[in-house]
Formats: C-alpha cells, sequence, structure tokens
C-alpha cells in the first residue's frame, strides 16, 4: 500500500510553497480592485519611495511581511511589484487607514504561492 502510495504522488506532484504572497481573491469597491490586481498575481516586493527621493523595498516573502509593510504605510502610495503570467508589473496603490475589519487596508484575501515539482 505505502508504495503504491508514493508512486501515485511521485506521478502527479508535488505542491511545494514558494516564498511569495499569492493574491487569493479580490474585495470589491477597495483599493485593490482600483489598482487592478487579479487573482492570481504573486505579489514578489513593495517599493515605497520617501520623500528625500529614495526608495524602500519591502518583502514580501510570507503574508505577516505584506500586512505589515502595508500597516506601516496607510494612506500613503505604494508600489506593488507582481508577477502575473510569469511578467513582471507594477501597480500603484493606496492602502487605507479606515477598513472593515474582515477587508484589510487594500481588499485582497492572500495565500502561499506555490509550484508543482
Amino acid at each position: 500500500l505505502a508504495v503504491g502510495i508514493t508512486s501515485y504522488l511521485v506521478t502527479q506532484g508535488l505542491e511545494e510553497p514558494i516564498p511569495r504572497v499569492k493574491v487569493e481573491g479580490i474585495l470589491p469597491n477597495t483599493p485593490a480592485e482600483q489598482a487592478g490586481l487579479q487573482a492570481g498575481d504573486s505579489i514578489a516586493f513593495i517599493e515605497y519611495h520617501r520623500n528625500d527621493g529614495t526608495t524602500e523595498q519591502i518583502p514580501t516573502r510570507l503574508p505577516e511581511e505584506l500586512v505589515k509593510g502595508t500597516r506601516s504605510h496607510l494612506g500613503e502610495e505604494l508600489t506593488l511589484v507582481l508577477l502575473r503570467d510569469g511578467k513582471e508589473m507594477k501597480v500603484l496603490i493606496v492602502p487605507r487607514k479606515d477598513f472593515p475589519e474582515t477587508e484589510g487596508p487594500m481588499g485582497i484575501r492572500i495565500g502561499f504561492d506555490v509550484r508543482r515539482t
């Protein structure tokens, strides 16, 4: 039985988490919808452009990093660097200061990105 199960799993492949946050869903009438985010986008990192002309890159390998990076810049314009269909792109978004508890500042549902091995 063990050999049979193992053989089946090897032929089907396994899902392995990638250290990147994936957008699972977009809530209506939110900054994410207005910015053009789509379910399936992977957020590589956040760029924050400071007033002194420098840019801070905030990593988003884990959902907690995305949440912390977003909440530390509520009401400020951020650039999300995304991977969509294998191509890198950037979108501007302003996380809300006042938001429903169930939606978060951007209005997205997130999870881990995975790859099949």
